[in-house]
C-alpha cells in the first residue's frame, strides 16, 4: 500500500497556509494544522481546514501531554480526523485521549519526538489503544542531525502499528525508503518553503507511485 504526503502547515501565518493547502489540495493525502498554526490560530484553523477541504483528513498536531480528555475532545468537535499525543505523555493521558478521539470516531497518533524510538517506554506506550506511530525528529535537532534511512529500517522492525516519519523529510529519503510499510511522510518545510511546490509534490508522488 502506497504511504500517504501529509502537507505540515508549520507556520504561524494562516493565509499562507491556507494559500499552500489550497495550491498541494490534489498531490497531498492529509492536511495538517500544525502546532504553530494552533497556537497562532487557535481551533478555527482546523474548523477552516475541515470546511475547505472537506474530503481530506485533517490531522491537529495537538502535541497533547496532559489534560487528554478535554484536549482531545475540544480538537475533534472541531473537525480534527486524527489528534496527536507526545510519547512523553504519561499512559494515563495517552489513554484519555484515545477513548475520547474513538468516541467521536476519530483517531489518535502518538509522536515520538526523538532520536531514541527503541526505548522501552516508547514501545510499551504503542501497546496502549493509539492508531498511528510517529517517529519525529525534532526540528531543534534538524540542524545537527538528519533522518538515517539504515536506523529507520531497524526501528520499523519495533511496531505493528502505522508508522508516520517526520522531521526533514525530503525526496532523498523517501526514495530509500521505497518498499517500506511507512504509512505517511510528513512534509512541511520542503513542499512550503520558496517556488514551484506543485513540482515538488509531483516529484513526491512519483516517487511514492513506486511502492509495492
Amino acid at each position: 500500500m502506497k504511504p500517504n504526503i501529509q502537507l505540515a502547515l508549520d507556520t504561524s501565518d494562516l493565509s499562507f497556509a491556507l494559500k499552500a493547502a489550497w495550491e498541494l489540495q490534489e498531490h497531498v493525502d492529509i492536511i495538517e494544522a500544525g502546532t504553530h498554526l494552533l497556537l497562532a490560530e487557535g481551533l478555527r484553523c482546523v474548523r477552516l481546514l475541515k470546511n475547505l477541504f472537506p474530503e481530506k483528513i485533517i490531522l491537529a498536531d495537538t502535541k497533547i501531554i496532559d489534560g487528554g480528555d478535554a484536549l482531545a475532545k475540544d480538537a475533534c468537535s472541531a473537525g480534527a480526523d486524527i489528534i496527536t499525543v507526545v510519547s512523553a505523555a504519561s499512559q494515563a493521558t495517552i489513554s484519555k485521549a484515545a477513548n475520547a478521539a474513538h468516541s467521536s470516531g476519530k483517531k489518535v497518533l502518538l509522536d515520538n519526538l526523538s532520536t531514541e524510538w527503541d526505548s522501552p517506554d516508547f514501545l510499551a506506550k504503542t501497546g496502549l489503544d493509539v492508531d498511528h506511530i510517529g517517529l519525529h525528529l525534532p526540528k531543534d535537532l534538524q540542524d545537527s542531525t538528519k533522518l538515517d534511512a539504515e536506523t529507520l529500517r531497524k526501528a520499523l522492525k519495533n511496531f505493528s502499528k502505522p508508522i508516520f516519519l517526520a522531521g526533514g523529510v525530503e525526496p532523498v529519503l523517501v526514495k530509500k525508503m521505497i518498499g517500506l510499510p511507512i504509512e505517511g511522510f510528513v512534509i512541511g518545510k520542503y513542499l512550503l518553503d520558496g517556488a514551484n511546490r506543485i513540482e515538488k509534490a509531483r516529484e513526491l508522488n512519483t516517487i511514492i507511485n513506486r511502492w509495492n
